[in-house]
């Protein structure tokens, strides 16, 4: 549920280039204050995840409510309890230690 709500804003984000110093902008129209900038698309992209990331671990850690994207939701009040921040800070750490992982099976496949 999480990570879907997560990969359908990084679906939604805007992107471009900006003029005064052509570094990359990104945002997620749908999601309130969320935005990056980097020097390069990629680098704009990993931001722009992190910048999601924590937006979604602070919405659950204060049972906000968040915005449909399309299929993909997040039902805070159907949790049976709220997360607390260690439980947030390991569901964070897990979730970087997959990507991390991901990204190094795609290098290796990549380079063979």
């Amino acid at each position: 549920m999480i990570l879907e709500y997560i990969d359908a804003a990084m679906e939604r984000a805007e992107y471009e280039v900006l003029e005064e110093d052509g570094s990359w902008y990104a945002h997620v129209p749908e999601l309130q204050g969320v935005w990056a900038n980097a020097d390069t698309l990629e680098a704009c992209r990993d931001e722009l995840r992190s910048v999601v990331d924590e937006w979604v671990a602070q919405g659950l850690v204060h049972r906000d409510t968040f915005p449909e994207l399309g299929h993909a939701r997040i039902e805070v009040a159907r949790m049976l309890r709220p997360m607390t921040e260690g439980e947030l800070d390991q569901w964070l750490d897990d979730k970087v230690e997959r990507e991390e992982a991901e990204r190094d099976e795609a290098v290796t496949s990549h380079a063979a």
